[in-house]
């Protein structure tokens, strides 16, 4: 094979890989338009039907019970926010240990931390609230992407929580945590979260969280309707799993 050859294969091959990260991401928007789509007709709501009273408190209309957020979250330390005192971590920063986690690793459903810092694991004996386990939520506290959150993995070590995010821990008896990441989710999409604290969307407070009102369906259907949501949420990984390794392909040629 001549220079001229490999020159045509790698533009051939260039081009085939930019069609496919095209239409990768085309299918992921049209996946993430559809979950949104049937997550409002699984919930039954519509974004019109949502009124807010004087203290900014959102109130829906459900086929299921509402509930406040503060009824799904456990009694012990369930909700609580990263130290704002930096400090607080720089005296435990080492380069093994505990990852610290930032709301730069946060985006909506996806936790993916990248050359976090680490801090010592005596930390948790200090700060024990400030631990993270796999299946807590974490959420984006400030900043234009306020609201955005993702799960722990639940099969991940645990991580110390960081500036500019919020944990939020749930009764596994009575919420499954996926429906409500997802539920979450949607009300972040449509703005709701944002609209429960009057405004001040440059921050969530601990409050106004726990005054959102949320569906409550049986455990059963919670179950039934996360399973549906997890599947989408599989397949959009798919998509973006695909369209990074294409892009590390293209970087090789």
């Amino acid at each position: 094979m001549n220079s001229s050859d490999s020159v045509n294969i790698e533009k051939t091959l260039s081009s085939a890989i930019d069609k496919a990260l095209h239409q990768a991401n085309n299918l992921l928007h049209m996946i993430k338009d559809y979950k949104k789509i049937k997550i409002k007709q699984i919930l039954d709501l519509e974004y019109n039907h949502y009124s807010i009273d004087a203290n900014g408190v959102v109130s829906i209309s459900s086929r299921w019970p509402i509930v406040r957020l503060h009824e799904f979250i456990s009694d012990d330390l369930g909700i609580v926010q990263g130290a704002e005192d930096i400090l607080i971590y720089e005296r435990y920063i080492q380069h093994e240990g505990f990852p610290l986690t930032e709301s730069r690793f946060l985006t909506s459903l996806r936790y993916n931390p990248e050359n976090c810092w680490h801090v010592r694991e005596d930390i948790q004996n200090e700060f024990p609230h400030y631990v993270v386990h796999g299946s807590d939520i974490l959420m984006v506290q400030a900043g234009s992407f306020a609201g955005a959150s993702a799960i722990l993995p639940i099969f991940h070590e645990d991580v110390i929580l960081g500036n500019g995010c919020i944990r939020i821990r749930v009764k596994a008896e009575i919420c499954e945590v996926f429906y409500l990441l997802n539920v979450l989710h949607y009300y972040y999409s449509q703005g709701i979260i944002q609209i429960s604290h009057k405004g001040a969307r440059d921050k969530i407070t601990i409050e106004s969280l726990l005054n959102i009102q949320l569906p409550n369906p049986p455990m059963e259907e919670q179950k039934r309707i996360a399973d549906t949501l997890l599947k989408l949420s599989g397949a959009m990984v798919a998509q973006t799993t695909y369209s990074d390794e294409m892009l590390n392909l293209k970087g090789m040629i």
